[in-house]
């Protein structure tokens, strides 16, 4: 019978510590995930003048350079998908907020690019690149939460 009771206590002192390791996990997972999203963004905005002044070069290449911001356009949908732990709630809408600008900015120049061809300029001069240096702005933020 002691054993019963002593399991059952154990039981009871575990599980919410379960949660409460569940909550910690969930949040380093978001961390990470909005790092990397932050630092794939940062990593594109200085690939794509290169990638578009290789396309125009070669026309060959215009498939690659549309498959990179097609690749982009997803990795910011996944990233919206997630659900963010509660400490990061107002982190997750800001960034969500500046994904949704990357991707209708992405969007506007894959039409660009089917309609008149690669503008490198326009490119050059982008909002997408202004966003994600607004994005990487977060950096910080994510830091100083802890995540």
């Amino acid at each position: 019978m002691k054993k019963i009771i002593l399991c059952s206590l154990m039981l009871l002192f575990l599980l919410p510590g379960c949660s409460l390791l569940q909550e910690v996990n969930q949040t380093l997972n978001y961390g990470i995930e909005a790092t990397d999203l932050i630092q794939d963004a940062n990593l594109f905005a200085e690939q794509l003048p290169e990638l578009a002044e290789q396309a125009i070069a070669n026309p060959e290449l215009i498939d690659n350079l549309k498959q990179e911001l097609e690749t982009m356009k997803e990795r910011i949908i996944n990233f919206n998908s997630l659900v963010p732990p509660e400490i990061a709630e107002e982190l997750h809408n800001q960034l969500m907020g500046y994904t949704e600008m990357m991707k209708q900015e992405i969007d506007q120049y894959l039409q660009a690019i089917n309609d008149q061809g690669i503008d490198l300029e326009a490119l050059k001069n982008a909002p997408i690149l202004e966003t994600i240096q607004n994005m990487a702005t977060l950096l910080l933020k994510i830091e100083q939460l802890g995540l």
